[in-house]
């Protein structure tokens, strides 16, 4: 028996498939193409959520005070944005997963602040651990509120912390030894801050 001409045409149009173009199975009958498995149906880490994962939970570390120098503003800048600078004077550092002091003069704190007072921070100084430890904390962050309270804050007016919000990411660069377990650990911040001083809580992500 001849078999039928078929064209490209037939291909595309899914008159013929490439079973058809003389692959057939046993007994004649041309093998079906498997269907498309959905992604990542049935395939391990296929970025499906994994429903026995359980939100983190966080456990209070420490809380440092910070004494602070002038407040510098200027700006804006080249880049369009006004700057801020303060000063570290000194501080503690008290809790149950870690207790020293700020080192005085170590660091400072580089704001960026936008139009509507809502800020963005960037500090960097060292923390000396009771056992002589010295540790680098780099302090990133974000400070919001509504248009009033800002201004309020900005006099340096007392605010009290549930009417801004005020949230922190530090990271830590630690020698090994008995704190490297911070650079090891996400934590996340509270804040209040006054002129002089600013007290920032800290958990650690269990």
């Amino acid at each position: 028996m001849n078999t039928p001409p078929f064209s490209r045409r037939t291909l595309l149009s899914g008159g013929v498939g490439l079973a058809g173009a003389g692959i057939a199975g046993a007994g004649g009958v041309l093998a079906a193409a498997p269907g498309p498995t959905p992604a990542g149906e049935g395939k391990p880490g296929s970025g499906h959520a994994n429903q026995s994962m359980t939100p983190p939970s966080f456990e209070f570390a420490f809380q440092i005070k910070i004494d602070l120098g002038e407040r510098l503003r200027y700006g804006p800048t080249f880049w369009g944005h006004e700057r801020g600078y303060v000063g570290v004077l000194g501080g503690t550092v008290r809790g149950p997963k870690l207790n020293g002091r700020i080192i005085p003069h170590s660091g400072g704190d580089w704001p960026i602040v936008r139009p509507d007072n809502a800020v963005r921070f960037d500090a960097r100084y060292l923390i000396e651990a009771d056992d002589g430890t010295i540790i680098e904390l780099q302090n990133t962050g974000v400070r919001y509120a509504p248009k009033e309270v800002l201004e309020r804050m900005r006099r340096y007016e007392a605010v009290d912390p549930s009417e801004y919000y005020m949230g922190l990411t530090p990271r830590f660069d630690v020698p090994l030894g008995p704190h490297e377990w911070l650079s090891r650990t996400i934590f996340v911040g509270k804040a209040d801050r006054a002129e002089k001083q600013s007290i920032f809580t800290y958990w650690a992500m269990t």
